[in-house]
């Protein structure tokens, strides 16, 4: 999220598709879909034959999540629903990727919370669990300079916009 937004102030991109970020007198941005968020377990976890976690269940577990200098809107939007199920994640490892945090988690290291699209990525030794107790939902908007006048950029708006539900669909097809 951070480098696609550099990229678009500094003009070596046009548009990005970030997860929730701070706002920006210079940016605009729009949200194309929500989506749940998902607790990541090893398989081999004792909470991983369970339908459905609670994230207080979680609680005493490792975490492992994305550095929040690259997705600092998506890191404060996981402490702070750990933080409203009463606790404070205990942050042991953190990783640049999706599929590399899901790897750690699959290798036993800790667990993790991530955005349902996630499921995607299946890789053995993991498990993803609905969370029965986390109303937030998770963000993902398109982000372009508020004076861009290209025709290109603006056509393409366009066609997220009329499209957008699409973009829902990809995720809720899945619950």
């Amino acid at each position: 999220t951070q480098e696609q937004v550099q990229a678009i102030l500094t003009s070596q991109i046009d548009i990005g598709f970030v997860r929730p970020i701070s706002p920006d007198r210079e940016l605009e941005s729009q949200v194309i879909f929500r989506e749940p968020f998902r607790a990541v377990l090893p398989e081999t976890h004792p909470l991983a034959t369970c339908d459905h976690l609670s994230l207080a269940t979680l609680a005493q577990e490792p975490f492992i999540l994305i550095p929040r200098r690259l997705a600092p809107g998506l890191y404060d939007q996981i402490v702070a629903v750990c933080q409203h199920a009463d606790f404070s994640p205990t942050i042991v490892q953190e990783a640049n990727q999706w599929t590399t945090i899901i790897g750690l988690v699959s290798a036993g290291l800790g667990v993790s919370l991530l955005p349902a699209s996630v499921e995607e990525i299946s890789r053995r030794g993991v498990v993803y669990k609905p969370l029965i107790d986390v109303p937030h939902q998770v963000d993902l908007s398109i982000v372009w300079r508020k004076e861009e006048v290209s025709p290109i950029v603006r056509n393409f708006l366009s066609v997220v916009t009329a499209t957008q539900g699409n973009f829902s669909n990809l995720v809720t097809e899945k619950q």
